[in-house]
C-alpha cells in the first residue's frame, strides 16, 4: 500500500526503490539524483487549525542565500488563496499557514525564491469546515412495505438555508448493495478526482466516514499522486486562460452557403423552420460563407428546414451543414476496477431482475419461417443437369481473395486435377496414361486456360471440380474428361425508376432538411402511490430504485425543510437515502441516511 519514509540522501550517491507486488514480482526504479545544493518545504497536516510548514535547506544552499526572501504561496483551483513571506534566516524555517483562509479541498502549497520562482512545492487536503451540512430525517424509524414515506432534507450554511440544489436518491440495499467506499460521490468527484490525474483507487474511502487514519492516509495519496503545473506569471497577474467552451444556452446549427461553383455566398439570407413548434429564424452569411443559428430549441426527432431561395441566385445555392462535434475516445483510467466476474458482483440485483421478468406476460411461440439465400451453382444451369454433388468438391470464393491470377491460384486449389501445359487433368486418370483434359465453365459457358487469366478473384462465387461426368454427355460433347466450373456472383439487380422518381430523391439545391439531436421531452421519475389497501393490488412491487429526484432547492429565504413523499417497495430490509447537495459558493455536501422496512 501506500506510505512515505524519510530519505537522507548522500552527495554522490544515487539510490533505487525496490517495489515487491502481490504477486512476488520484484522491479526496481531509479530515484531521482540528489543535487549538491537544494531547499524543499515540508508540510504537517495534522492539527484541525493549521498547516504546518517546514522550510528546509541544506548547508550549501543555505550559505548562498542566507537572510534572502521567500515567499510561500497557497492557491486552489488555480486561485491564491492564501500568501506569505519569510527570510531563509536558518537551515530551518518554521511557518503556519491558518486553514480558515482556505477554501475546502485540494491545497498546493508552493514556495517561491526571491526572484519569484517557484523552487518547491506540495499538495495537502483541507478538510470541509462545515461550510454546507445537510440533515436527513423520516417521519419514522421503521415501515412496512408500501408504507408511505415522508421525508424532510435540510441544506444549512450553519444556521441559516444555504442557497442550493439538491438531488435524492432511495435505494431498496438487498437488491444494490453499494462499496461505499469505491462510490464515486459529489465528495470524491469534485474535491480529489477532478484535481488530480491518474487513477484513484477506492476515491470515497477519504471522505467515508473521515477519521485521523484516513486523513493520514489522504495526505500520503497526495505526496505520491502526480502534481498539478500552473503558470505562476498568470496567477500571480490574476490572469486566466481563455474559456474556449462557454455555456450552452440551446442548440447550436452552423453551415455554409456555397454557389455552384464551389465559393462561399457572401451576405446569403437563409430562413430556418421548423414545422412541428412553427419556429421561424433567419440569418446572413459572413463574408466566408458561414451562418449561424443559435439558441436553438429543437423537439428530438423534429425535421428542420433551412432554405436559401430568398438568397440572390438562390436557385443555384448549395447548403453545407457542420458535423456535429463528438468526443474523443481516450484511454479508461478506471480499468483496474474492471470486474472480472460480474455476475458475482450483481447477484442481488440480477435475482430481483429474474423475479421482475417472472411476472411479466409471456407471448406464445414465434415461429420465424425463411427461406435460405440462393448461392450460383452448377444447378442453375440445364447443361448440367446430370452432374452429380456427390462426385465434385467446391473452391469458396473468399479462397481467391488477394489472388492475383485465378489460372495459377487455382493451379494449387483444385484438387484432384494436374496442370500441364495449359490444361487441367483429372489426376488418377492423368497418371494412368489418359491426357484427355478437363473442360473448364465460366458459369455456363465454356472457355480454355487463357480465358481464366482475364477472371476477376473479387467476383468468384465457388468454384466446382467435378472428375466424373456420370451421364458422359459433356465428355462426348466437348470431347474431354472432367469439368470445372466457375460460378460467378449474382449481378445486383434493381426496379427502374422514372426521372421525375430520381430528381424526388436528389437534394434540392436551396433547400436542406434533416433531423438533428435535438432536446427530448421533459420527463419525471415514476414512483407509484398506494392509496388504497394493500390487498388491492395484485402486482408485486420490485423495484430497487424507490426514489429519486434531481431538482431540490432551497434559498435563504427557506424557512422550512424540503418535504418529499413516496411509497416503499415490496422488499425487507434496509432502505438507503442518499442527498448531494451544492451552494451558490460551490461548497459541497453529502448525506447518507438508512431506515428499515419490514
Amino acid at each position: 500500500g501506500m506510505g512515505s519514509f524519510y530519505l537522507n540522501s548522500e552527495k554522490g550517491k544515487t539510490y533505487k526503490a525496490n517495489i515487491s507486488f502481490k504477486d512476488g514480482v520484484v522491479k526496481s526504479y531509479d530515484l531521482p539524483k540528489s543535487l549538491p545544493s537544494g531547499v524543499a518545504i515540508q508540510v504537517a497536516n495534522t492539527e484541525p487549525t493549521e498547516l504546518a510548514v517546514k522550510i528546509v535547506a541544506n548547508e550549501t544552499y543555505f550559505n548562498a542565500n542566507k537572510d534572502k526572501r521567500m515567499f510561500i504561496v497557497v492557491t486552489n483551483n488555480g486561485v491564491i488563496t492564501y500568501a506569505a513571506k519569510t527570510s531563509l534566516k536558518s537551515q530551518l524555517v518554521l511557518a503556519k499557514v491558518p486553514k480558515k483562509e482556505l477554501p475546502t479541498g485540494i491545497a498546493q502549497i508552493t514556495l517561491f525564491d526571491n526572484l519569484g520562482e517557484p523552487i518547491s512545492e506540495r499538495l495537502s487536503f483541507i478538510p470541509q469546515n462545515n461550510a454546507l451540512a445537510i440533515s436527513v430525517k423520516t417521519d419514522l424509524a421503521a415501515y412496512k412495505p408500501r408504507q408511505k414515506v415522508k421525508l424532510s432534507v435540510a441544506g444549512k450554511n450553519g444556521t441559516t438555508f444555504a442557497d442550493g440544489n439538491y438531488s435524492v436518491s432511495v435505494t431498496d440495499e438487498q437488491k444494490v448493495p453499494v462499496d461505499e467506499d469505491s462510490e464515486r460521490t459529489i465528495l470524491s468527484s469534485v474535491l480529489l478526482t477532478s484535481e488530480l490525474k491518474g487513477y484513484i483507487e477506492k476515491p470515497n474511502y477519504y471522505f467515508n466516514k473521515p477519521d485521523e487514519k484516513k486523513a493520514a492516509d489522504l495526505d500520503v495519496l497526495l505526496l505520491t499522486q502526480g502534481f498539478r503545473r500552473f503558470n505562476y506569471k498568470d496567477v500571480m497577474a490574476t490572469k486566466f486562460p481563455p474559456s474556449t467552451l462557454l455555456p450552452e444556452q440551446g442548440l447550436r446549427v452552423t453551415g455554409t452557403l456555397r454557389d455552384r461553383t464551389g465559393m462561399p455566398v457572401k451576405k446569403g439570407a437563409l430562413r430556418m423552420t421548423i414545422a412541428e413548434t412553427k419556429f421561424g429564424a433567419d440569418a446572413v452569411t459572413n463574408p466566408s460563407g458561414l451562418f449561424v443559428f443559435n439558441n436553438l430549441n429543437i423537439p428530438d426527432s423534429a425535421e428542420v428546414i433551412i432554405n436559401a431561395k430568398y438568397s440572390a441566385g438562390g436557385s443555384s445555392l448549395m447548403i453545407l451543414l457542420d458535423g456535429q462535434p463528438t468526443a474523443p475516445l481516450t484511454k479508461n483510467i478506471h480499468g483496474p476496477d474492471e470486474i472480472t466476474n460480474i455476475d458475482s458482483a450483481l447477484a442481488p440485483y440480477l435475482a430481483n431482475s429474474k423475479k421482475q421478468y417472472n411476472y411479466l406476460t409471456i407471448l406464445k411461440e414465434v415461429k420465424i419461417e425463411g427461406a435460405k439465400v440462393k448461392r450460383p451453382s452448377h444447378s442453375d444451369h440445364s447443361a448440367f443437369i446430370g452432374l452429380s454433388n456427390i462426385t465434385g468438391n467446391t473452391i469458396e470464393g473468399d479462397r481467391f481473395k488477394g489472388c492475383n491470377s485465378v489460372a495459377i491460384c487455382l493451379q494449387g486449389m483444385a484438387v484432384g486435377l494436374t496442370y500441364f501445359e495449359n490444361n487441367f487433368y483429372v489426376s488418377r486418370d492423368y497418371q494412368q496414361g489418359k491426357k484427355v483434359p478437363v473442360q473448364i465453365f465460366l458459369d455456363a459457358t465454356p472457355i480454355d486456360y487463357f480465358s481464366l487469366l482475364s477472371v476477376s478473384a473479387e467476383d468468384i462465387e465457388s468454384v466446382e471440380v467435378f472428375p466424373r461426368d456420370e451421364l458422359g454427355t459433356i465428355n462426348r460433347l466437348y470431347n474431354t474428361n472432367g469439368l470445372v466450373i466457375i460460378n460467378m456472383k449474382a449481378k445486383p439487380k434493381g426496379t427502374k425508376i422514372s426521372l421525375q422518381e430520381l430528381k424526388s430523391m436528389m437534394p434540392q439545391a436551396n433547400l436542406l432538411k434533416f433531423k438533428p439531436k435535438g432536446f427530448s421531452k421533459q420527463r419525471e421519475f415514476y414512483s407509484p402511490k398506494y392509496v388504497n389497501a394493500a390487498n388491492t393490488y395484485n402486482f408485486n412491487d420490485l423495484r430497487s430504485t424507490i426514489y429519486w429526484n434531481s431538482k431540490l432547492a432551497t434559498t435563504a429565504a427557506t424557512t422550512e425543510p424540503l418535504s418529499l413523499e413516496y411509497y416503499n417497495g415490496d422488499g425487507n430490509g434496509t432502505y438507503r437515502v442518499v442527498v448531494e447537495g451544492i451552494d451558490k459558493l460551490g461548497n459541497v455536501a453529502r448525506s447518507v441516511y438508512r431506515y428499515t422496512v419490514k
